[in-house]
């Protein structure tokens, strides 16, 4: 899950962490027939990769297949590449959260034993889930909190990791994604302190397997 606000194109103009990181990851372990990918980003609305259709659909309607194999990835990244960044797209992590719901759901549902890996990547604050850091935090949570509670209802497992790719220092950002990764049992990573992002480090698999 991508954070393609406005604030991006100083953060990340070249896209290094939200696309040549994963496009790495492809290339160490698209061959892996365990692994399926979903591919979303957000800014005011989300948008996530249909590998039936092979494009990106917007909230409110969600893919009719969210899950694809690693080409289905490279395409949705080939695709967000050429996507131009508004420049007065807000961060709303509400968004990012719904479609998250919406593409795991759809494959939960059927009880096929997945288990699932979110990895979030955001550069700043979310503007539509409170104004102070004790507000936002606890909304954060509560979704992340939704998040498991749907995968552990069908029997599955979730973690999830974040990444923080804007100003060293935003705290309440900081903590925000810090507290997302904690609360999902994953990863977190400030690339103020390190440059170097490693897909395959950040990944907390929930078991052995993970699809």
């Amino acid at each position: 899950m991508i954070d393609s606000s406005g604030s991006t194109l100083n953060t990340d103009p070249n896209e290094k962490y939200r696309v040549q990181t994963i496009q790495t990851f492809i290339q160490n372990y698209g061959n892996l027939t365990n692994l399926n990918y979903n591919f979303a980003y957000f800014s005011g609305s989300a948008s996530a990769w249909d590998a039936k259709t092979s494009a990106f659909v917007t909230l409110p309607s969600s893919p009719q297949i969210p899950f694809g194999t690693s080409s289905d990835l490279s395409k949705a990244l080939t695709a967000y590449s050429a996507i131009p960044i508004g420049q007065k797209a807000t961060t709303n992590y509400l968004s990012a959260f719904t479609s998250l719901q919406a593409s795991i759901t759809k494959v939960a549902v059927k009880n096929d034993g997945w288990n699932y890996v979110v990895v979030f990547m955001s550069d700043g604050q979310p503007k539509d889930l409170g104004s102070t850091p004790n507000v936002q935090l606890a909304a954060i949570k509560s979704n992340v909190d939704g998040l498991l509670s749907t995968v552990q209802s069908y029997g599955s497992l979730l973690t999830v990791s974040a990444v923080y790719f804007g100003d060293e220092a935003d705290s309440t950002s900081i903590a925000n994604l810090q507290g997302m990764a904690s609360e999902g049992g994953g990863q977190f990573v400030d690339t103020n302190k390190t440059t170097n992002v490693v897909i395959s480090d950040i990944i907390n698999v929930p078991v052995t397997t993970c699809h």
